[in-house]
């Protein structure tokens, strides 16, 4: 996920200075000039609000007690603002076939497998990697994942694909649809929706 990709970075770079990021970060600016007098540090971004996000919900998590400049600012609202940071890095169709797309191309490969031995793969992600590979998939609600989210991808009858997925451990699983292969969705109708997103040749594609 973090492999330098030119053509994605300069497309990345085109997404952070667009009009509809711009007016986001414009929305927020009380709140951006807000945490940037009591936290420490300069705050003009939204990725720069998801990672302080992150820090004060394991904090939470850990049961410590957070800073008192805390209470005037909405954990909720930066959450938003976290997940949307999340999604900016698949905004484009190239961005979705770049970062979640190779991921989706080793899902495949594993369905594909005649001896189906491993019957079994299991992969630990962070949350950005989950959230492009959603993307990928087409999935729309905004997400931030907790911890213990997870996706899995299940070949029933030796033909159908089922993808569920979990936005925390202990969250009830959700049915994941793929647009155009409604469930139960055929192995070969599942390769021919996702072929647009996945990479044919990762490392050409990414110095056209």
């Amino acid at each position: 996920m973090k492999s330098a990709c030119k053509k994605y970075d300069e497309e990345l770079a085109q997404v952070l200075k667009s009009e509809k990021i711009q007016d986001i970060i414009a929305a927020n600016s009380n709140l951006l000039h807000y945490l940037t007098e009591h936290a420490g540090q300069k705050f003009d971004s939204i990725g720069s609000v998801e990672l302080l996000y992150n820090t004060l919900e394991i904090e939470l998590l850990h049961n410590l007690t957070l800073p008192a400049w805390t209470r005037n600012v909405s954990l909720e609202d930066m959450k938003i603002l976290a997940a949307r940071s999340l999604e900016i890095y698949t905004e484009t169709d190239f961005m979705k076939k770049m970062k979640g797309g190779m991921f989706l191309k080793e899902v495949i490969s594993s369905l594909e497998r005649t001896d189906k031995s491993p019957f079994l793969y299991l992969y630990a992600a962070h949350d950005l990697t989950l959230v492009n590979i959603l993307r990928a998939l087409g999935y729309k609600s905004m997400l931030k994942p907790g911890f213990g989210a997870s996706l899995v991808f299940e070949m029933r009858n030796n033909s159908e694909v089922t993808m569920v997925y979990r936005d925390d451990f202990k969250s009830d699983p959700e049915l994941i649809v793929l647009e155009n292969c409604p469930p139960p969705c055929h192995f070969d109708n599942f390769k021919n929706v996702l072929e647009p997103f996945i990479p044919s040749d990762w490392e050409a594609e990414c110095s056209q």
